[in-house]
């Protein structure tokens, strides 16, 4: 505790200088910022004392990394602002210090709230009749024995066997990695509730790699998850369900991802679902005809300026995307990786419904 105290006031004094250099304020507005920082400290300490109730859910450490990089943003942007408006510098780049202390806190808030359902109906003429409404529910980027703990995600099963899923696939990094201390069962208890008429598929990430995938390899086995490791399986008599390994898994003398392995043998004559942790891999997937990939891996960034750099690096960063008649959606996934932050996104339970009908397309990037 000590040392979180330290650095989180460490950080206090960095931020303090950053918005503050050069800058005339008064003693009453800089008291006025200092109160306002160590009011956040403070909280952050308070709620990683032990016998606090979200000891387990936020980290310190995390938390300054995610503010220092919302602090960066609002600088940079307070600082353009305040060239353009000298005359109300000082009240600008205070005005900007309180935005930065409320959208740290909205992203905290954010970031630990159970995800949301979030329900797409896609049009794939390739259907069979009977299996019109066809639902799938999409779980990425858990990383569970990090943020995630087995009592949320005992209400995430709750909220996915809500939707009656036909189908449940996971795209990757179903656990941390790091940091995992070997103890699954209360993990593999909740995800053993997960209900669906024809089973539960995963594919491997990156996280689950870490320490060799061993617990990985392990939960998944104990719980019956089916792992689609380049290969294409037959679901409910009419569709086509692939998936590759993540190329992580190579550093751990593991398969790696190989498309055409996984592809070559699939019915063009029926719907596929191809299941990558990976966006980047589907203008090689969309080769083979592939109908719809469901990936993950990005988050979307979660926090500025990292959002803006996902985009960057990224063809399909976030959201529903069609190239030809191949369609794409990246989730941001179920819970939060590293950093218990978000602000322009929120977790999120995917609920994919297939249907014959031709429906009005919205939110499908290009």
């Amino acid at each position: 505790m000590i040392i979180v105290t330290i650095i989180s006031f460490g950080t206090l004094a960095a931020l303090y200088k950053a918005f503050t250099i050069d800058l005339a304020f008064s003693r009453r507005q800089k008291s006025s910022l200092l109160l306002l920082l160590m009011g956040g400290v403070l909280f952050l300490i308070v709620t990683r004392s032990p016998g606090s109730s979200v000891i387990s859910l936020i980290g310190t450490g995390s938390i300054w990394f995610g503010v220092f990089a919302l602090a960066f943003t609002h600088y940079i942007i307070g600082s353009v602002v305040s060239l353009l408006f000298a005359k109300y510098r000082r009240q600008i780049v205070f005005g900007t210090f309180v935005i930065l202390i409320l959208t740290s806190f909205y992203s905290v808030f954010n970031g630990l709230r159970l995800p949301m359902v979030k329900e797409i109906h896609l049009a794939i003429a390739k259907l069979p009749g009977k299996l019109n409404g066809f639902t799938i529910a999409q779980l990425s980027d858990l990383h569970l024995g990090g943020m995630a703990k087995p009592k949320w995600l005992e209400q995430v099963v709750k909220k996915v066997n809500a939707i009656h899923p036909h189908l449940v696939v996971i795209t990757g990094d179903l656990i941390e990695g790091y940091g995992w201390q070997g103890n699954g069962k209360p993990y593999a208890q909740a995800l053993k509730k997960l209900k669906s008429i024809y089973g539960v598929y995963a594919v491997s990430g990156n996280h689950d790699f870490f320490e060799g995938g061993k617990y990985f390899f392990g939960i998944t086995k104990e719980v019956g998850i089916t792992l689609l490791n380049n290969r294409t399986i037959t679901v409910a008599g009419g569709i086509q369900l692939a998936g590759v390994c993540d190329p992580y898994g190579k550093s751990h003398h593991r398969q790696g991802p190989d498309i055409d392995k996984a592809l070559k043998n699939i019915d063009p004559s029926l719907p596929v679902i191809f299941l990558s942790h990976r966006p980047e891999y589907f203008r090689a997937a969309s080769r083979y005809g592939i109908d719809l990939q469901l990936s993950g891996h990005t988050h979307a960034g979660q926090i500025t300026p990292i959002d803006l750099i996902i985009k960057l690096l990224y063809h399909h960063p976030y959201g529903l995307y069609r190239e030809g008649d191949s369609y794409i959606y990246t989730s941001c996934g179920t819970s939060v990786m590293g950093v218990p932050m978000r602000l322009f996104s929120r977790n999120e339970i995917v609920k994919i419904v297939l249907t014959r009908q031709k429906l009005e397309r919205k939110n499908i990037k290009k």
